[in-house]
This record gives C-alpha cells, sequence and structure tokens, in this order.
C-alpha cells in the first residue's frame, strides 16, 4: 500500500510539473499573439517556440525527479519490507530452538521474503494501471 500512495505521489508531481509548464507557456504565448506591431511577428513566432521547448523540457526534468524520487521510497519500503520478514522468522525460528542462520531458518526466511514480494507485487499490479 505503502508504494501505491508513492506512486501517486509521483503522478501529483508529473501532473502539477505538465499543469504548471503548460500554464506559462500558454500565458507567455497567448501575450505574444496580440503584438501590435506587425514587423515583430517573427520575434514573437519565435519567442512562442522557445517558450514551448523550455517547457517541454522543464516538464521533462519534473518527470524524472519525480520518477527517482518515487523508485527511491519504493526501494526502501521494499527493503524494510525483506527485512522486517527476516527479523520475523529469525525470532520466531529462535522461539522454536533453531539457530538463526540455520539451513532450517534460512529456508523459512527466503520463503517468506518470496511470499512478501509476490504479494506485493500482486497488489502493486491490482492498485497501479501504469505500472
Amino acid at each position: 500500500m505503502r508504494s501505491d500512495i508513492i506512486f501517486d505521489e509521483r503522478f501529483q508531481k508529473t501532473q502539477w510539473a505538465a499543469d504548471f509548464n503548460h500554464g506559462v507557456g500558454l500565458g507567455l504565448s497567448t501575450a505574444l499573439i496580440f503584438n501590435p506591431v506587425s514587423d515583430l511577428s517573427p520575434v514573437g513566432d519565435l519567442a512562442n517556440k522557445t517558450i514551448d521547448a523550455w517547457a517541454y523540457e522543464s516538464n521533462k526534468e519534473h518527470v524524472a525527479e519525480a520518477n527517482l524520487t518515487a523508485t527511491t521510497e519504493n526501494a526502501k519500503t521494499y527493503d524494510a519490507g525483506q527485512h522486517d520478514v527476516e527479523h520475523m522468522v529469525r525470532a520466531w525460528a529462535n522461539s522454536r530452538g533453531h539457530d538463526i542462520d540455520s539451513d532450517y531458518t534460512q529456508f523459512f526466511v527466503h520463503a517468506g521474503q518470496d511470499q512478501y514480494d509476490f504479494g506485493r507485487n500482486h497488489t502493486l499490479d491490482t492498485l497501479r494501471s501504469d505500472r
């Protein structure tokens, strides 16, 4: 569930960047269209194209930044979950008289981590259409 929240935050950041860049570009472009001097028309066209290029590049930077942040946070939650499974299984095995590094314990650690991975990925596949 935490990963779904992280990806929702990523979507909101990228959508905000796209909307902001579109608004800035549209506002400046509209202002340049209403040019009282017809001789400056080529300058207005060049300025419009420059603004469009800036908005496009700016949006790409914001999307890349949001993706990096989401990926980093998602990896942290995944690692934390895998470590939690390991600690729970080792504590369970120790409470039953097994060594925490025995083959028996390691088998259940890996099985638990596999199930954690499966459940997490299945949940993300269900919740995230863009995954």
